[in-house]
């Protein structure tokens, strides 16, 4: 068997008899000697070579492959967009929901509404815009015909932040994860049942809840505490209750399926979370 340091050792006379090492090469380098991982300036000098030049020669194969024929000019000038929601192929009409319940009044309301909407209306609508009620989120309003806008609103533990309706107090109720520790599922649907009814009385339509994630791969992980468990089952025992009680008032959305753990640095004010 050949040893990892035979290994590194071999690299490091390979790389330190060509070129000097970049500055990138350097840095990473100090970072894997600095940290012990390669316990030897040297073959850590050899480690970083290596990683670099994978780096980028994976970097230089996808240019290449972006630059072949026949490949969308979008992907190589606005990848992003290309990639993301606004590139999915319409669908219309849009599929309606197939969760239990009797909603043809439900969506009979809303197609009588949005058919008296002109072109511009509708596009008021969909444009998110600031609130001034202290919703997480707000649509576009109608005034001609009455529709006050839609309010979402955070969070997996309650309502968030200074809605208007009201007074600007609110509950603080449980975290999921302390209830995912009872595997009580009448529990998780009466939290969700007097979550549903706070976020109604504060003027809220749709409740940014519950959490499905994250995986909990870092035990101290900041986003932890929003899901019920790490185990996808129990996860789903609680979910299904928890939505049926909120939307006994509100309209639920379940989120974050995944990449909740994935957190950089929050919004400007709040902590920072760094859970890679």
């Amino acid at each position: 068997m050949v040893s990892t340091r035979w290994l590194l050792a071999t690299l490091a006379c390979r790389l330190l008899t060509t070129t000097a090492q970049s500055e990138e090469t350097q840095r990473l380098a100090d970072v894997l000697f600095a940290i012990g991982l390669v316990p030897d300036e040297a073959l850590a000098t050899a480690a970083a070579g290596l990683l670099v030049s994978g780096a980028n020669a994976t970097s230089e194969g996808l240019q290449q492959a972006l630059s072949a024929p026949g490949i969308d000019e979008h992907k190589r000038t606005q990848a992003e967009l290309f990639y993301s929601y606004g590139g999915s192929p319409p669908v219309y009409p849009s599929p309606k929901g197939s969760g239990a319940g009797d909603w043809a009044e439900a969506y009979g309301k809303a197609q009588a509404l949005v058919a008296q909407m002109t072109n511009e209306e509708k596009n008021n609508v969909t444009t998110p815009v600031l609130s001034t009620r202290g919703c997480s989120g707000f649509t576009g309003t109608v005034e001609r015909l009455g529709f006050p806008g839609i309010c979402l609103n955070d969070g997996p533990a309650g309502v968030k932040g200074p809605v208007a309706e009201n007074d600007t107090r609110a509950n603080g109720f449980p975290a999921q994860l302390s209830v995912g520790a009872t595997w009580n599922r009448g529990l998780a649907y009466w939290r969700g049942q007097q979550m549903g009814k706070e976020f109604k009385a504060k003027g809220v339509d749709v409740a940014l809840a519950p959490v499905l994630g994250p995986l909990g791969r870092i035990a101290t992980g900041g986003r932890n505490w929003e899901g019920f468990s790490n185990d996808p089952f129990p996860t789903g025992a609680l979910i299904e209750p928890t939505i049926k009680g909120l939307q006994e008032s509100v309209v639920a959305c379940a989120k974050h399926f995944i990449g909740n753990e994935q957190v950089g640095c929050g919004e400007i004010g709040s902590a920072q979370e760094v859970t890679r």
